[in-house]
């Protein structure tokens, strides 16, 4: 019973993975076949059961899962040290990049910086300036 609240169903996994890829909420239901609001409904899933907030922080997640699996494929074929070495480097750049995008997105929702804008005044005309209307 505790996979049901921690662990996200196929489906639900699938349209995430389209989603952190960049595809629109309409796209992913068209190509799927189904409704809008469902594919909104497994999103927010996906963000309820993984504990994040945004699409960058599902794209993020995703390519960490990414570079594991593709590691664990790597040792498994025993690739020659160099290109491990190349790869790991990759991710590493990979991983720096994308959480410096991620610390900057942040950065700018928690400055919680507020611009007000000040109202004019509004001037009453002076009578003496009215044009009084053309009868002809």
């Amino acid at each position: 019973m505790d996979r049901v609240f921690t662990e996200l169903t196929e489906r639900v996994d699938f349209v995430s993975q389209q989603y952190a890829t960049g595809m629109e909420k309409q796209e992913i239901a068209d190509k799927n076949f189904k409704a809008l609001c469902t594919v909104n409904n497994q999103i927010m899933k996906a963000f309820e059961v993984l504990g994040i907030r945004n699409r960058s922080e599902l794209s993020i997640l995703y390519a960490k899962r990414i570079a594991i699996k593709r590691a664990r494929i790597y040792i498994a074929r025993k690739v020659n040290l160099h290109e491990f070495k190349q790869g790991v480097m990759a991710l590493i750049l990979l991983f720096t990049m994308s959480y410096d995008i991620y610390i900057n997105m942040t950065d700018v929702y928690q400055m919680n910086t507020r611009f007000s804008i000040e109202k004019q005044a509004k001037r009453s005309r002076r009578s003496d300036l009215e044009i009084e209307p053309l009868i002809v």
